[in-house]
């Protein structure tokens, strides 16, 4: 095989593994390695009395619309991730908070989203979802732990080349190494699995490259922010959640945004199999 391209196209970031409540208590080892505050689903920490972020939802058949509330998707506690090589891009404490249209098809914009930032922890309160007419399905509380640092391009962002692809050491690819690459992808993607470096469970990626389903959502000069993947209990053999058809949710954020640690403007894209 020739050189593995791919193996050059990679950036520390976190891939998260996501464990269910009944799991963690049969396993009592995790307990001290999960986070109190990180976790998917369930329940939020928000300052007293904050408004929820909302968006335009339309019942099937209706002509009207109404804001009803976004599903809670996650929550990263930044202090708890201090030490690895990507936290560096971000600040050092202080809460991350994602809102998506989770797996409901009714809300008028499909990729309405929103991530905030407190820093001020010791003020957040535990708050449910405003109670609402619509039938909304909600991501059941999870925690996760880091799994591991390394995230290798996505055949979908080497095929759409919104931004320039360029290897870890500065290299900018040129046109015949990027057909190679496309040429070669599942080949190099093998072999990376055989040698460790890659693993095929499904994590939430934090940071990072993220993995695209289909076509690449970044726009230019944007990066990989968080993905919230469908997650698989293999103990049970059933769905803990889904996004869609075993689906993901992409956030991400223009690159000058995440230097200024401006969570404002961060856009998402939902893409299922």
């Amino acid at each position: 095989m020739s050189q593995n391209l791919l193996a050059s196209l990679h950036k520390k970031g976190l891939n998260l593994k996501v464990y269910t409540p009944e799991y963690v208590a049969k396993h009592p080892d995790l307990q001290g390695l999960l986070s109190a505050r990180s976790h998917v689903g369930g329940t939020p920490l928000l300052p007293p009395g904050f408004a929820w972020p909302q968006a335009l939802w339309q019942e099937d058949g209706a002509k009207d619309e109404s804001n009803v509330p976004l599903i809670f998707s996650a929550q990263i506690d930044l202090s708890d991730i201090q030490g690895y090589a990507c936290a560096a891009q971000l600040p050092d404490h202080g809460l991350l908070s994602f809102f998506s249209c989770g797996d409901n098809y009714n809300y008028v914009d499909p990729n309405s989203c929103k991530v905030l930032y407190f820093e001020d922890v010791s003020s957040l309160v535990p708050t449910p979802m405003p109670e609402t007419k619509a039938q909304l399905k909600l991501i059941p509380e999870c925690r996760f732990q880091v799994f591991s640092e390394l995230t290798f391009m996505s055949i979908g962002e080497i095929e759409d080349e919104v931004n320039p692809i360029v290897t870890s050491d500065g290299h900018t690819l040129t046109e015949a190494e990027r057909t190679q690459l496309i040429d070669n992808y599942e080949d190099y993607l093998e072999q990376l699995i055989d040698e460790g470096k890659y693993a095929e469970e499904d994590f939430l990626e934090f940071l990072g490259y993220g993995y695209y389903i289909q076509n690449c959502p970044l726009q230019p000069g944007s990066v990989h922010l968080f993905t919230l993947n469908s997650a698989y209990d293999s103990e049970k053999i059933e769905w803990i959640y889904t996004i869609g058809d075993a689906g993901s949710i992409y956030f991400m954020i223009d690159s000058e945004d995440l230097k200024k640690h401006d969570f404002s403007k961060v856009f998402c894209e939902s893409q299922c199999f």
